[in-house]
């Protein structure tokens, strides 16, 4: 691929008896030699996203794919965005070791196993009141100080108290 070009790549799963299906395609222009790259794709049946220059931004109604996983060169972003995101769960971030702070949209409901795991620099993140289920290994190997922000008496508190994560209310 040369600067200027658009690239595409897709991921395909393959079952037991080896029907091919593809699970995501990517459309991607790659803008310069330092392998930036400005990319899209789909992470759910109408949940899209997009990556530009570090940020990652999420919108759609609908599930992500369960088994959904984003590209290599994404994992790096330093900041993830939902934008008319409606869904009551979220794709998992599992080794998206830049992000330092994430707010999670109102409408979301769940933060399933694994979610975050191996996202090192992860130092806080912020729950809305919809959130009323959060796997025990939703945060493992988060930063060492990682904090939750919620509302308090919400579900958000009793996650972080019931598993032995630093609490913050907010209004």
């Amino acid at each position: 691929v040369q600067v200027g070009e658009y690239y595409i790549s897709t991921i395909y799963m393959y079952d037991v008896y080896g029907n091919q299906t593809a699970l995501s395609t990517h459309l991607g222009y790659f803008v310069d030699t330092n392998e930036q790259f400005i990319d899209s794709g789909k992470c759910g049946k109408n949940l899209t996203y997009t990556y530009i220059d570090g940020t990652l931004t999420l919108s759609g109604i609908g599930r992500p794919y369960s088994d959904f996983s984003f590209p290599n060169h994404i994992k790096a972003t330093k900041k993830i965005v939902f934008e008319d995101y409606n869904s009551p769960e979220i794709p998992s971030f599992r080794g998206f070791y830049n992000i330092t702070e994430i707010e999670i949209p109102e409408g979301v409901t769940s933060i399933d196993d694994y979610a975050f795991i191996d996202c090192t620099n992860l130092a806080s993140i912020k729950l809305p009141d919809s959130v009323t289920s959060i796997d025990a290994s939703a945060f493992s190997g988060c930063g060492e100080s990682f904090i939750i922000y919620g509302k308090s008496g919400s579900y958000a508190e009793t996650y972080a108290n019931d598993n032995g994560y630093a609490f913050t209310a907010m209004e």
